[in-house]
């Protein structure tokens, strides 16, 4: 009962206005922490998580163009090896 001050329930229920007013909004304050952190903590890695997939997109795009750069010329030595082996 660390949450609620007044250990008796019946006390709670039946108190004055001010203690039913302090319950609710604490009731309330403990949801929306239980609600809202969760999705903040979910909302910040889904966020990482698309900063890294774009950096490691990036990292491998540039590391591909010199390969991609060399079957190109490759691709074309063979197209002109090709044409003169078959005249």
């Amino acid at each position: 009962m660390s949450m609620y001050p007044d250990p008796s329930l019946f006390l709670i229920l039946f108190s004055p206005a001010e203690q039913g007013t302090k319950l609710i909004l604490l009731n309330m304050l403990t949801t929306a922490t239980y609600l809202s952190l969760p999705l903040l903590w979910t909302a910040m890695m889904a966020w990482v998580g698309i900063k890294v997939g774009a950096g490691l997109e990036e990292m491998l795009g540039s590391t591909m163009r010199p390969a991609q750069g060399a079957g190109k010329i490759a691709q074309a030595i063979v197209t002109r090896i090709g044409r003169k082996a078959g005249l």
